[in-house]
């Protein structure tokens, strides 16, 4: 006995030939519907939000341990695994609005085709695929992305075409953080108990055009409101026990309002600005359970609840600039509450078919109804649309992956066996008996475990908008001189050479009081006492290195006490440069406590006083007298180069920021747990205990010359019988 499903020819009874040929075929599908992936390199990165606060991006793989999955992002030397009690989400920068249209992830619609189904199963997975047998009370599904899986018809909740499925943006279980609730309501296994008054924000990025489940179970009197935009604080309407109906916005900046309210035995519907509103009032008989529909055309300001597929209200109202939410809002200022679904599903504004099919019925695909369950091989499946199970839907606890066919699997990842064979697919067993393998890099989002606690940790590892919270502490990697030990990871992390990676650390006890110092051309700086100056060279004692003698032209400034503001005419006068001194040109500007300036070419500086020869004339200064002692640069010409700008193809390992505003560029660099040690080229060697580190950047940095000392030629003056110079010139 033959059955045709699809376009193919499945035998239901099978003569022992046909059986033959038919586990051949069956072994033979999920070769047939493999579809190449792309290398991890070419795969698009995910991005990872953990508990903590903390934000990785990275590719997603599989790791070798329970409830865990693992990262290889550009910050780290090698892969990280990442308990899933952890990770809120990890989703694919096509989800995020301030990514590239080049960057985004490719549009993988065209995967579908008019023979594929997306059974959703009581656990609130989602297999997507073609159907290539059903035999009594077992359905297989060819998924292009898991292969071929069994399901047993009491497991499913729905089976339909893939192209009447709308694309779920998040719902209350598998994106609980992104719902931000007051303390006094609890979640209690997906859902969220209100014993208290008040209003619960998720901000989902809501579309344009969105459908919006929901079910709320009230056991006294409810008054329940939903409205779009972040309301936690300000509130939209009035809400009174008193009031039987809508309400228009009370602030006159107030664009448009959309609210829908659930008040005892009536349930509201708004569209309202400061002057006008469209309100629909209906009667609501099950003053216990709100289950609804509501379909949200932002743009065009159209607002439907819908109750099993039947419209019962509408408001509409547009304003001349729509105005679009991204956030909704739920506030209870009745009884307590039990929420119990909100899910958010795509819309495209026009689409009349239902988001979920909770009814038992089959539809046909020229609109014909059944009001029960077709059995295997009753009908074609070709003349199939959609088949509803009744049966109800049960979210499982665990983690959920979606991968780039919308298949949606949730469960726990248990350890795959193969995995140091060479198979690196992440293995999810679902409530409800089955085990998938999910490649790595089909997935374009998973729902981790974790719940948001901000860490209260000031130190982190930071690369543009990624951030790490967590402790340097020494590298057993010759790849990497310090690693990064964070409480979202599974162990210590050598970090990356990468010179827009830094790690920020606290500093427990700043000190605001002046030290002396030396600051170098190129922006480093140290703390410490300068003890001579002689000839070309001077004798520097610093905070974090030995006693040393550095090149006197190498160095910007040597800082002595703390100075005043400058008065910005008298230093515009000392830097400029007369024609007559331009063969000698003053090397040093001294700058006294109170602003006072000498410029001059400095010739010696001892404990007690330096001397500098001013018009040809050598003056001593007491050392007290001296704030600063600037070095100054000649005029610059298209053929001279600032001296600070140091050649940034030398191996700089790390550059060091510490609290008393010292900054270090280092080579060699080694790191013991508690010091940091590195090779200065006019330092030497630098050893600075990591207590006194404020950042640390992993690579060379820019030069940060805060101020420019470059001597100013005076403008010669024209002759007399020179021609008036051009506008132009």
């Amino acid at each position: 006995m033959m059955k045709a499903i699809g376009k193919r020819t499945i035998s239901v009874f099978y003569p022992s030939l046909h059986q033959a040929w038919c586990c051949l075929i069956l072994v033979l599908i999920p070769v047939l519907i493999h579809l190449p992936t792309a290398s991890c390199q070419d795969a698009s990165p995910l991005t990872f939000r953990f508990a903590d606060g903390s934000e990785l991006r990275g590719h997603l793989s599989a790791a070798n341990s329970e409830q865990s999955i693992a990262i290889k992002s550009d910050l780290f030397t090698d892969a990280g695994e990442i308990p899933l009690r952890h990770l809120l989400e990890a989703t694919t920068l096509s989800e995020a609005s301030d990514v590239s249209e080049e960057n985004r992830r490719p549009d993988t619609s065209e995967r579908f085709t008019d023979e594929q189904f997306a059974a959703r199963l009581i656990d609130d997975s989602q297999i997507v695929g073609d159907v290539v047998s059903w035999e009594g009370d077992r359905i297989q599904i060819a998924s292009p992305t898991l292969g071929t899986v069994s399901i047993a018809t009491d497991q499913l909740f729905s089976l339909r075409r893939i192209d009447d499925v709308p694309a779920r943006v998040a719902s209350l279980v598998s994106l609980p953080h992104r719902f931000q609730r007051p303390r006094t309501w609890r979640s209690d296994n997906g859902e969220v108990i209100a014993d208290q008054p008040g209003a619960m924000v998720g901000r989902l990025d809501l579309p344009d055009r969105f459908r919006l489940l929901v079910e709320i179970q009230c056991d006294g009197n409810s008054n329940v409101q939903i409205t779009l935009g972040d309301r936690a604080e300000a509130g939209v309407g009035q809400g009174s026990r008193v009031r039987r109906g809508g309400s228009v916005s009370r602030s006159p900046e107030e664009q448009l309002v959309t609210d829908v309210e659930w008040y005892g035995d009536s349930l509201s519907l708004v569209r309202a600005n400061a002057s006008v509103a469209d309100v629909a009032v209906v009667p609501w008989q099950d003053t216990r359970t709100l289950k609804i529909e509501l379909r949200i055309d932002q743009p065009a300001g159209r607002l439907v609840a819908l109750v099993k597929g039947e419209e019962v209200a509408r408001a509409e109202l547009t304003d001349s600039v729509p105005s679009i939410r991204r956030q909704l809002t739920l506030t209870n200022r009745g009884d307590s509450i039990r929420l119990r679904r909100l899910e958010v599903f795509q819309w495209d504004g026009q689409s009349d078919l239902p988001a979920e099919i909770a009814t038992a019925a089959t539809t046909l695909t020229d609109g014909t109804t059944i009001d029960h369950v077709i059995a295997a091989g009753e009908i074609n499946l070709e003349r199939v649309r959609s088949v509803g199970f009744a049966t109800p839907l049960s979210p499982s606890p665990g983690c959920e992956f979606t991968l780039d066919d919308r298949t949606r699997v949730r469960g726990i990842v248990t350890v795959n066996q193969d995995f140091d064979n060479g198979e690196k697919t992440i293995q999810v067993r679902s409530a409800t008996g089955q085990t998938y393998r999910v490649d790595p890099q089909s997935v374009r989002q998973v729902i981790g475990l974790g719940t948001s606690q901000p860490s209260s940790n000031a130190s982190r590892l930071r690369n543009r908008d990624q951030r790490l919270f967590g402790t340097p502490v020494r590298s057993g990697s010759d790849t990497a001189f310090v690693a990064w030990s964070s409480p979202m990871l599974a162990e210590p992390l050598g970090v990356a050479a990468n010179s827009l990676t830094r790690i920020a650390l606290p500093m427990t006890n700043p000190s605001g009081t002046f030290q002396p110092s030396l600051r170098l051309h190129d922006g480093d700086r140290m703390q410490g006492e300068t003890v001579a100056v002689e000839a070309s060279s001077v004798a520097f004692q610093g905070k974090y290195c030995a006693a040393c003698s550095i090149e006197e032209s190498a160095i910007r400034a040597i800082e002595l006490q703390s100075i005043t503001d400058l008065d910005p005419a008298a230093l515009r006068y000392a830097l400029s440069l007369p024609r007559m001194k331009k063969s000698t040109p003053p090397t040093h500007l001294l700058i006294a406590p109170n602003g006072d300036l000498l410029r001059g070419r400095l010739e010696s500086l001892g404990r007690a006083a330096a001397t500098i020869e001013v018009r040809q004339i050598q003056r001593t200064i007491p050392r007290d007298a001296i704030g600063q002692i600037i070095r100054l640069d000649a005029p610059v010409t298209d053929a001279t180069k600032p001296r600070f700008e140091r050649d940034f193809e030398s191996l700089i390992d790390a550059v060091i920021v510490t609290g008393d505003q010292s900054r270090l560029s280092l080579r060699n660099v080694s790191f013991d747990g508690v010091t940091l040690t590195g090779d200065h080229d006019s330092f030497g060697r630098c050893t600075t205990p990591i207590e006194q580190v404020t950042e640390l950047w992993l690579g060379p940095q820019p030069s940060d010359a805060s101020q420019s000392w470059k001597l100013i030629d005076v403008k010669t003056p024209r002759s007399y019988d020179e021609p008036e110079p051009s506008p132009s010139e």
